[in-house]
């Protein structure tokens, strides 16, 4: 009878444990490491993958996973504004006669009219406005850290083929590879975005959040430069070809690497873990639709058509000069675009600056209760951006190199300001 009893018993834990496995909530790697002992000192048996072990055998593996994730992030997005460079950069060399750094005389590949040329360079634009709004509902449904990694990825891979396409001598086809590339990149502020909702603690947000998104401006910084040399030194498609080699390596080091929240991540220490998830508390599952958004308080709301108006400001000029601000250097300046890329970092250089100093200077204004938080936002807003209209007409009207170089400076560092007062 007590063998009969023994093998009943053993039996009900056969049945029950498989059963507790499938009911249990917890993590698949956090299962593992509670059912076998050994495992704790193993971590990398769940989700495992080869980048991924390489990055943990070195110091990086003892860095927070979220600044990791932020520090990714940020070259993610220098690579992505990187690439907003390139055309800007090539196009002179593209369709007009140029002198190389040694002296030589080059004759242009393309026979472009100035309106093929603005469709080339909207093109891009097009795409990156329509997936705005849609990506926010997909970075809801989706892992956002993929969606980033996504749109990234494939613009990256998109700019790999973009010579193929000028060379090709098929407008439509440099149309419709730019549109594909705004598309998938016009995921990647909402994606991130929909990261920090599962990994920023709300007293680190701002310092994560800042950390990833001055990418962009660092990728003017850089970008502007770095696509001027090549196109100098090497030839027209070099920086699509570097920028889009970059970006896929960039993609398949984030694919392996992060993970879409602090419990699916294999390696993160339970310390940090539980930081984060207590810091940020329960995160809804529910994902918003279409009906669920309030369209009509969004549409009759004044504070949303401000910041419509104040972001469309600020994007006007931001990428105006990115894609030609070194052909007016060439064409109205008269300078070389291997010697120009420098100098036309610097206004974005500066702007970095300002937009540090001018979120110090908004916090203390408030802090210290000096000016309220609406004074402080109407003001920084509405002094940047007229500071950096003024400056521009400037530019407009210079006929000195140096006063124009000067006014630009101080238009774009003056649109720190109002980034500062967002």
């Amino acid at each position: 009878m007590s063998s009969w009893n023994d093998a009943w018993d053993k039996g009900k834990q056969m049945v029950s444990q498989p059963l507790a496995k499938m009911t249990s909530s917890s993590p698949p790697q956090q299962m593992q490491m509670q059912e076998d002992p050994n495992a704790t000192g193993n971590p990398m048996q769940s989700h495992s993958n080869k980048i991924l072990q390489v990055m943990e055998s070195t110091w990086i593996g003892k860095c927070r996973k979220r600044w990791i994730l932020a520090i990714l992030a940020n070259m993610g997005f220098m690579i992505s504004f990187g690439i907003r460079c390139n055309f800007g950069a090539a196009k002179t060399h593209m369709f007009k006669n140029y002198t190389d750094p040694w002296g030589k005389m080059h004759m242009h590949d393309f026979n472009w009219t100035i309106e093929e040329v603005s469709v080339m360079e909207s093109s891009y634009f097009y795409g990156y406005l329509v997936t705005q709004i849609p990506a926010g509902f997909l970075a809801a449904k989706f892992p956002p850290n993929k969606l980033f990694g996504f749109g990234i990825g494939v613009g990256a891979f998109l700019n790999i083929i973009l010579p193929y396409g000028f060379k090709s001598k098929n407008d439509f086809l440099v149309a419709f590879i730019q549109i594909c590339q705004g598309l998938v990149q016009g995921v990647c502020y909402p994606a991130m975005h929909g990261v920090w909702r599962y990994w920023a603690p709300p007293m680190e947000r701002s310092k994560l959040a800042t950390t990833a998104f001055t990418g962009s401006y660092a990728g003017a910084v850089l970008g502007l430069p770095l696509s001027a040399f090549l196109v100098s030194y090497v030839s027209w498609a070099a920086p699509f070809y570097l920028y889009g080699v970059c970006g896929v390596i960039w993609a398949i080091v984030w694919f392996c690497v992060t993970f879409e929240k602090p419990a699916f991540h294999p390696t993160i220490s339970q310390e940090e873990k539980i930081f984060i998830e207590d810091a940020i508390g329960h995160v809804s599952s529910s994902h918003p639709t279409i009906r669920s958004i309030p369209w009509r308080a969004i549409v009759t709301s004044k504070p949303v058509w401000a910041i419509i108006v104040a972001n469309f400001a600020r994007s006007w000029t931001f990428y105006l000069l990115l894609q030609n601000q070194l052909t007016y250097m060439k064409e109205a300046l008269g300078m070389k675009i291997a010697d120009s890329g420098m100098l036309a970092a610097i206004p974005h250089l500066v702007m970095g600056v300002v937009v540090l100093f001018g979120g110090q200077l908004a916090d203390y204004l408030r802090s210290n209760k000096i000016l309220s938080t609406t004074a402080v936002r109407k003001i920084f807003n509405c002094g940047g951006f007229g500071g950096e209209a003024l400056f521009m007409l400037v530019v407009a009207y210079s006929t000195s190199d140096t006063s124009a170089m000067l006014a630009l400076i101080a238009a774009v560092g003056m649109s720190g300001f109002a980034i500062s007062g967002e």
